[in-house]
């Protein structure tokens, strides 16, 4: 066994927690900087950019112990489907205001809800290779 192994991480003991944590972590943030994440808009901030950057990169890197086994489409569709609850909560608490609008375009809905799971699957399969790769080596 490597030191990368997933067997040999606490990761691997507390899966229930990660599982709540990346699921919270995506629907909360997936309804909270939905309107400030898309450059070139109004609205737009790099520290929420970066935030959400980070936050992904976390979200990827437990995902890629929770699944050592290359299970992207389930971590694409899991984090998809959480960043569209997200963003329907958003959507739900702020219906009937006229900046909602400007907001829900197709441009800035589509592009949220496919390239923010898009991110963060490619940071899962790259730790997963790293992971793998480090653990034939050993």
């Amino acid at each position: 066994m490597s030191i990368y192994s997933p067997q040999n991480q606490p990761i691997a003991n507390n899966r229930t927690f990660l599982h709540l944590f990346n699921s919270l972590s995506l629907l909360f943030l997936g309804g909270i900087l939905f309107t400030f994440i898309h450059p070139f808009t109004e609205g737009f901030s790099f520290f929420f950019l970066a935030l959400m950057a980070v936050v992904g990169s976390y979200i990827g890197l437990f995902y890629a112990w929770l699944y050592p086994t290359n299970n992207w489409p389930k971590v694409f569709a899991f984090t998809f489907l959480l960043n569209a609850a997200g963003l329907g909560w958003r959507v739900a608490l702020e219906w009937g205001e006229v900046s909602l609008i400007a907001y829900l375009t197709l441009y800035r809905t589509g592009s949220y809800l496919f390239l923010t799971p898009l991110a963060i699957t490619v940071v899962y399969i790259f730790v997963n290779r790293l992971i793998h790769k480090r653990t034939l080596k050993d």
